[in-house]
């Protein structure tokens, strides 16, 4: 007789086959032989690194991608490593079925590096039927500094009070500072930079009775 061979299931992560095989039985003990070709799937994983505070994405960080082989009970398997471009993106594509996960592995000295548990956390993704495309936004707490100033008498070295100090950075204004009666003036919390700041520091106004 006449038959047709459909596939209904395919194995996970390949893509179900369409083709329908007609096969025509008409001896007894006749053998019919099909060779089918299953198109395996593959997925997609986009890494943003950002500024938690700007937002801003961060150029030159490093991470090692892994396939996390826990269900399996072996070992992860590196699978490349990759840094981010001037975005602060990554993006990779061809990604067998499975379970994912980052490391980080370069911090830029702006930034604190995150603990290894932390980051695989935040950023483990399942490549699967319903999830072929993955976005990730992973940030990273930039480091903080203060900058002190010391303002004295050029000839007494005493403290001058009441200096009022504007800060730039980069060209950009940042905020105001007064000494006090030590003549100390503090910009705190600043974000750390990865190249040279250019700081500008302009006097508006000099207490002159801070002297006596």
């Amino acid at each position: 007789g006449d038959y047709i061979i459909v596939e209904t299931k395919a194995l996970n992560g390949y893509e179900l086959l369409q083709t329908v095989y007609r096969v025509g039985i008409y001896e007894k003990d006749m053998q019919y032989s099909i060779v089918c070709h299953n198109d395996e799937l593959f997925g997609e994983v986009s890494l943003l690194k950002t500024d938690s505070i700007t937002g801003e994405g961060i150029k030159g960080v490093k991470f090692e991608l892994y396939k996390d082989n826990s269900s399996t009970n072996e070992e992860d398997t590196l699978i490349n490593e990759y840094t981010t471009d001037e975005n602060g993106s990554i993006d990779i594509d061809g990604l067998r079925f499975g379970d994912y996960y980052f490391i980080e592995t370069f911090t830029p000295d702006a930034y604190n590096a995150p603990e290894i548990e932390e980051t695989k956390d935040a950023t483990a993704f399942t490549i699967d039927s319903t999830h072929t495309s993955n976005e990730i936004v992973y940030t990273n707490d930039a480091k903080q500094t203060n900058i002190m100033i010391y303002k004295t008498d050029s000839k007494t070295n005493e403290p001058l009070k009441g200096a009022i100090f504007s800060l730039h950075i980069d060209n950009v204004y940042v905020g105001d500072a007064i000494t006090n009666d030590e003549g100390i003036a503090v910009f705190a919390d600043i974000k750390s930079m990865n190249t040279v700041v250019l700081c500008r520091f302009t006097t508006w106004v000099m207490n002159t009775a801070s002297r006596n």
